[in-house]
Formats: C-alpha cells, structure tokens, sequence
C-alpha cells in the first residue's frame, strides 16, 4: 500500500517559528605581528626543499634579510667512477635557478662565494637559522651575474669533449683544482656518500648583492670531467638533493616598525605585517565569538585588506600572491580544516580563500579566507581561539604582505559571519 496525500518536505518541524538569516562583521578581534622562530628546512627522510633563496634584502617595512645555502654531495648508487689511470679535467658546480621565485630587484648583480664545509653536516634535522663552520680558503667564485638575464648555456654532453647541450636557467662555476684533484685520485672515497663526505664534507654559498633574491634548485650538481684509461671523455656527478641541505636565514628588524610592535596587539594607528621564509606571522585572537551565544554559523570568514599606497614601493616588494591560516597542533602549526578540505578534498585552495582579491566597493585589494569549519568547532570548544596568518609556502618564499589591523577607521581587518540564532 502507499499513501497518495501530498507531503512537503520538512512540514510541522518549525511550527510557527521562523529563522532568520542575520549577518554580523564587527566581532572583536586582537591581532598581532609575531616571531615564531627558525622554520623547520631539513628532516632524515621527509624530503628536501625543492627551491632555496639567495642573496639579501634591505626592505624599510622589513628590514635586513640575507640568506645563504648549505649543500652535502651525495653518490648514486651503483655508478663507480673510471678514474684508474685517467687524466683529470676540471671541477663544475651547476646551478640550477628557479625562475619562478625572486624578489627585490631583477636588476640587481649577484657575486657568489663557494667555500668548502670544515666537517660533514651530521644531523638529522635542520632549521632556517642552522649554520656550520667552514674553510677560509675560497673553493669558487663568479661575479656579475644577472638571474632574470641568463641565457641557455652549452655544456659538455658527458660522451665527447667536443659535442655540447644547451641547457637553460643554470650558472657554472669552476671549483678549485685541488678539491678536483683529491677527488679524481681517492677512488674508494667513492665506495658510499658517508666516505666522500669525509673527503668533501660539502659546502656553503653565499651572495653579496644589493636588495635580490634568488631560488637555487636542489637539482644542482656538481661535476667532475676527466678523461679514463682509454682517453675517452667523461664526466662523474655529485648530487646534492640527497642529503642535509638548508638555506640560512637571518632577519634583522632594526629600526623597522617590526621593532617596536613584535607581540603587541594593534592600535588604530598601527599596521601587521606578514614576511615569508623565517620572518613575521600574525596571531588572531577570535575569543570574543564566544559572547555572542549560540549561533547556527552558516559562514566565516576573515579579511584583511593590504597597505598598498601608503609609500610602499610594491613594484620592487609586491604583496604576496596568497597567504593562509594555521592553527596549534601537538608538534607546531598545522593547516585549519577550511584549508585541508579545499586543498585535499575539493583540490581546489581558492575554495578556502587567501588569495589576492579586489574590492570593488573600497578600491582595495584584500585578502579574504574561509573559516566556517574551523570557526564551528571553536565555538563547540574543540579549537582553540587563536589563528595564524602566514605567507603561503612559507619557507621558500620571500613575499611579504602589510595588512590594516583591526582598529583601522577605514579598512580594519574583519570576522564576517553570516548566521541564525538557534
């Protein structure tokens, strides 16, 4: 049997009750510039940074940043070199650039020092600000170099010294003869990457520049040529994304209003600021969402509109592209749940948000993230009430971002909540 009476949907569950969708943007909130200290860049097993800057940057919102690299060769297992009465060639470190990261000047000229480590980089995990003592001896060097300018290059194909490929986006630098020349002698020294380690613990470089950075590969590789018994060219590489390998990172916030505002909650007056690799983050207190009762919360999300016009010189430090919010876990932050939803589950982050926006109606760009996940579960006390706003893909970007507080007259920073009340 079935019933033939019509049924709408839903009918008698609200009665003569009524819900109204309301709308609410001025939650308070207390927002700070902070320092959460030397990023994690190098960990036994998980991997190693695709990209690491280089060079230095002297920003009047953000002060002084210099960065230089740490690389340990590594072998590949299984290639033994055919150095037995060979004639050693020369010694080649091939960097290769990522052109997609750089900031300050594209202008500016690079001067790049290679020195050798004093002893192997030991340990299992590293952090932004991790550095190691080297030799005073210079291994290399090369000046004047351009990044944004560098054109394809033709290297030594590996089976004749007379044919050549072109390859693009890479700076060659002879290294000093000698390290070449205890490497080509010492075959067993090869037998594993721990003992040439001891023969080549590794080595640093660094760049003196005027306000440039630029990102060095981990697929940069050094090279030695060398012709074998039989006079026939070839080439032998060490690699040098196998093993520990860290930028190293210093900011200097002098005489910056960083200085004086580091940990300090916003005045009218007073802006945020955002800064990739180890700079700055911004904490968002969201405790006063607990005032308001209980709310049916159909969406958050928060804004934050950029300083753009104010003397900034955004031509040579634009904002960044997108930034996004984090949250304490057990062992440091970690991705709110708006965040992991629109990146693992939708495969989409601009579902989430953070991306730079217009605002039509203010003539402003602004950044505006969605929060309403996250936001339910602090309100049900499972969160808690304090967010981190950072630059996206932190570590290896230099981007920065300076944001209007809360407490702006015209642009503050905002919660935006679109609700019922239950």
């Amino acid at each position: 049997m079935s019933c033939s009476d019509d049924t709408e949907v839903g009918y008698g569950l609200l009665e003569d009750e009524a819900l109204e969708v309301e709308f609410k943007d001025n939650v308070e909130l207390i927002a700070k510039t902070i320092d959460r200290g030397p990023l994690e860049t190098y960990a036994s097993g998980r991997g190693t940074l695709n990209s690491m800057l280089l060079g230095d940057l002297n920003d009047p919102d953000f002060g002084v940043l210099e960065s230089e690299v740490y690389f340990s060769p590594s072998l590949l297992t299984g290639t033994p070199p055919a150095f037995s009465r060979g004639t050693y060639d020369s010694l080649i470190l091939t960097i290769r650039i990522d052109s997609s990261l750089s900031y300050g000047s594209s202008a500016a000229e690079h001067s790049i020092s290679i020195y050798q480590l004093s002893n192997p980089i030991l340990a299992d995990t590293l952090f932004s600000d991790s550095s190691f003592p080297v030799e005073t001896t210079l291994l290399g060097s090369k000046e004047g170099i351009i990044p944004s300018r560098i054109d394809s290059v033709r290297v030594p194909d590996g089976v004749s010294d007379s044919t050549f490929t072109k390859l693009k986006d890479i700076i060659r630098i002879p290294l000093d003869n000698r390290l070449g020349r205890i490497l080509f002698l010492d075959t067993a020294a090869h037998a594993s990457t721990t003992e040439i380690r001891e023969k080549f613990a590794g080595f640093r470089i660094s760049d003196e520049t005027e306000n440039s950075l630029f990102a060095i590969r981990n697929t940069s590789y050094i090279t030695l040529y060398y012709h074998d018994s039989a006079n026939q060219f070839r080439e032998y590489i060490y690699y040098l994304n196998g093993g520990p390998l860290t930028p190293h990172i210093a900011h200097d916030y002098s005489g910056t209003p960083i200085e004086t505002l580091l940990d300090v909650p916003v005045s009218e007056s007073n802006n945020l600021y955002l800064q990739g690799l180890s700079g700055t983050d911004v904490s968002i207190d969201i405790s006063a969402i607990h005032d308001l009762g209980d709310l049916l919360i159909n969406h958050a999300s928060l804004e934050f509109y950029i300083v753009d016009d104010e003397g900034r010189d955004t031509l040579l430090y634009p904002s960044a592209t997108n930034v996004f919010l984090q949250k304490e876990g057990e062992s440091g932050l970690i991705d709110i749940e708006d965040v992991v939803i629109a990146r693992d589950f939708i495969g989409d982050l601009r579902q989430f948000g953070g991306f730079r926006i217009g605002d039509t109606e203010k003539n402003k760009i602004k950044y505006e993230m969605n929060i309403t996940t996250h936001l339910i579960d602090v309100m049900k006390g499972n969160e808690g009430d304090v967010l981190y706003l950072r630059i996206g893909s932190k570590v290896s970007n230099p981007s920065t971002a300076v944001l209007y507080g809360p407490n702006h007259p015209e642009f503050p920073a905002r919660l935006k909540l679109t609700y019922t009340k239950s």
